[in-house]
């Protein structure tokens, strides 16, 4: 990823510990706008790392990557050490400071 960041010119935006994405498409109708003036793209973020460890068994991975949540606010995390699909559905009150 080095060189890849390097060669589109932005090599100090890399990171070895992991990546935030903003993930923008579409836009919001007026009723899921607050905001009617406003065309608003939805706003996905998603936080990767290679991560490491994570234990032998299925839920000490799980465990490690929802630890992550705990490190940065992010809609989607991908933890690729872990080897194994994990979905976890959690709710959480989010400030939308664009809003």
């Amino acid at each position: 990823m080095r060189l890849i960041c390097r060669e589109l010119g932005i090599e100090k935006r890399y990171s070895p510990e992991g990546v935030l994405c903003f993930l923008r498409f579409g836009n919001k109708t007026a009723t899921e706008r607050s905001n009617c003036r406003k065309r608003q793209p939805y706003v996905y973020t998603i936080y990767a790392t290679h991560g490491g460890g994570g234990g032998r068994k299925e839920g000490a991975k799980a465990i490690r990557l929802a630890d992550m949540a705990s490190v940065v606010d992010a809609d989607i995390y991908v933890h690729s050490h872990s080897h194994m699909p994990m979905i976890m559905k959690q709710s959480f009150f989010r400030v939308d400071v664009q809003n």
